[in-house]
């Protein structure tokens, strides 16, 4: 339901799992020294592998991540920090039943 809702709302789904791309991380960026010196070591060796930007990003992040040639971002608040809705059924009685 999450990732059909992003879908929805304009965002792409795009892995079904980790096997699908490699997943930089907050820890795997800071023994990197940051994003930007991934995907250049990433685009000198010649990689064909897609690189996504995940861990601790926000709406108000996402774009400066994006600008340093990453392949896809994540925002995990957008499948697991979301309100909830409260859906409920309610049934009344107008008249009693034989």
């Amino acid at each position: 339901m999450d990732k059909y809702a992003v879908s929805c709302g304009g965002g792409t789904n795009h892995r079904l799992d980790l096997a699908a791309m490699v997943l930089l991380k907050e820890n795997h960026l800071a023994a990197a020294r940051g994003v930007a010196t991934v995907v250049e070591r990433r685009n000198t060796s010649g990689s064909t592998s897609q690189l996504e930007a995940s861990g601790t990003l926000t709406l108000d992040t996402v774009a400066d991540v994006a600008a340093t040639g990453v392949d896809a971002v994540s925002v995990g608040a957008l499948t697991h920090s979301p309100a909830a809705l409260d859906i409920s059924l309610l049934v009344t009685r107008d008249h009693e039943l034989n």
